[in-house]
């Protein structure tokens, strides 16, 4: 969808730690499952010129963006 919209910077709000802290590097990925989402998201957002993975309280993502029926749950 990003690249649909032609965006440039993106921010990424999450209620996972591990998730998040994977993502940014802070954490290492001993999950091989978690390891190959990493390495997808990663191959996604190369191409942009920024993008912000922001950790949040979970009460404070519930209904944010409501749900996205085209989205799998994982």
């Amino acid at each position: 969808m990003v690249r649909k919209l032609g965006a440039k910077r993106v921010s990424i709000l999450g209620d996972s730690k591990l998730i998040i802290k994977e993502i940014n590097g802070k954490y290492s990925v001993n999950n091989p499952r978690l390891g190959q989402y990493r390495e997808t998201i990663l191959d996604l957002i190369k191409d942009l010129m920024e993008t912000n993975f922001t950790l949040i309280p979970k009460k404070q993502n519930v209904g944010l963006l409501g749900p996205d029926p085209s989205l799998e749950v994982i």
